[in-house]
């Protein structure tokens, strides 16, 4: 629909996919963030909100909802 292209072209939309981008960057090349992601990811993901990243919702479940032998 014209308000969901609209939506996924607004700022805060390209903003949070930068944010994931780095997370997901982080947690790839991070060997001890990733072994603790792998361990505990919701606790590892509290952590990270903590010290400022900006996780949403949706995001949280799309990274809580991967496999873990992915990383």
């Amino acid at each position: 629909s014209i308000a969901l292209s609209v939506a996924a072209g607004s700022p805060e939309v390209a903003m949070s996919q930068r944010h994931i981008e780095k997370l997901v960057g982080r947690l790839l090349t991070d060997e001890e963030l990733r072994s603790a992601f792998i361990r505990r990811p919701a606790e590892t993901l509290d952590a990270l909100s903590a010290e400022g990243w900006e996780i949403s919702a949706l995001e949280r479940e799309a990274l809580l909802g991967q496999d873990p032998a992915m990383w």
